[in-house]
């Protein structure tokens, strides 16, 4: 499964994590300030993972504004979800944008 957390909000990186058993699979991203689309096209997305094929061409959307995040799903059919303190999840309604913390985790579609 793969994880996606938020990390180091001064520097708006978002790491991926490939395999949630195997915590030594992943990849940093740096996010620059406004919108970054995550999907699977690179015609529809600013930040194309291609290693799965539960994204949506166009999936979710992280706002980066001074020291302020958060995520939009943009109507994807498997979901965005963020993972609560307890470890439930929290399906995001699409085209709502919900408030990101530094060490938010979240999965899109149905991987972590």
């Amino acid at each position: 499964m793969r994880k996606t957390k938020l990390i180091n909000a001064k520097a708006a990186d978002l790491t991926v994590f490939y395999d949630e058993n195997d915590p030594q699979q992943y990849l940093v991203y740096s996010l620059k300030f406004g919108e970054t689309v995550i999907g699977g096209n690179p015609d529809k997305s600013s930040l194309v993972l291609h290693f799965s094929s539960e994204l949506d061409d166009a999936h979710a959307k992280i706002t980066v504004e001074d020291e302020d995040y958060s995520i939009e799903d943009l109507g994807s059919h498997k979901g965005t979800f963020k993972i609560k303190s307890d470890n439930s999840l929290i399906r995001l309604k699409p085209f709502k944008s919900y408030d990101l913390a530094p060490q938010t985790a979240f999965y899109l579609g149905r991987f972590k």
